[in-house]
């Protein structure tokens, strides 16, 4: 990111460095950058190692779950890999939290849904293991989404909304849901917030479902370029 291409097209020259300066100069006090992959995710924490404000996690996002059946060693490696990362950046705490993780039926043509519930699962054990917070992404599948995540609930020591027998946490980022599906992921576990952003403001359900988040659940976004606020629809 911010390396110029957007939707495989160039706009301008690398400016990472100037939008870092933006953000510092503008208040900003720490940034998370977000891994997707397992390459994505060492170039996360290597970014993250450059100032003492960034931070990072680990994770391979649901599109890009079929990453762990087309590994050379297989999955078991890369999900060996995957926690070796992580411990690595726990180390110097770096690596604060395990994702981006999840399900996205919206988008199968990138890999199907048997796969990504096989790779949220096992991400799932392996953030439960570290005990750290998860950055969670739903689309058009709540209700295996938050199957997955209720048995993960139960077969956590401890689990009084834990994952590891301690409060950990997270967030279900660029939430697009229905307000029922808000009342399932709010019962999940009292410390998990809901992200929201223009893709969650584009029709009258959506903005029903963000009226109904309670406001220490809130957790305001922009996903830009992606889901800024001019693609919000019915919020206009």
């Amino acid at each position: 990111m911010y390396q110029g291409v957007y939707g495989d097209k160039r706009y301008h020259e690398p400016d990472l460095a100037a939008v870092l300066e933006r953000a510092w100069a503008a208040g900003v006090e720490r940034i998370i950058v977000t891994g997707g992959s397992l390459e994505g995710s060492r170039a996360a924490l290597a970014l993250a190692r450059t100032d003492r404000r960034l931070f990072s996690t680990v994770g391979v996002h649901p599109t890009h779950s079929g990453d762990f059946d087309a590994h050379a060693g297989g999955a078991d490696v890369l999900l060996a890999e995957l926690r070796a990362l992580l411990e690595d950046g726990r180390r110097d705490g770096k690596v604060v939290a395990v994702g981006e993780i999840g399900l996205d039926y919206d988008r199968l043509h990138f890999c199907d849904a048997a796969a990504q519930r096989r790779g949220f699962e096992a991400q799932l054990g392996m953030a439960r293991a570290a005990g750290l917070p998860l950055f969670l992404h739903m689309r058009a599948a709540a209700a295996d989404f938050v199957d997955i995540m209720r048995r993960h609930h139960a077969a956590s020591p401890g689990s009084g909304g834990s994952l590891g027998g301690r409060q950990v946490g997270g967030v279900v980022h660029s939430f697009t849901g229905t307000v029922a599906q808000l009342g399932e992921l709010l019962a999940l576990q009292p410390q998990l917030a809901i992200g929201v952003n223009g893709c969650s403001l584009k029709t009258e359900e959506n903005l029903a479902a963000v009226a109904a988040i309670p406001m220490d659940r809130l957790l305001i976004e922009t996903d830009s370029p992606w889901c800024w606020r001019l693609w919000a629809g019915a919020a206009e």
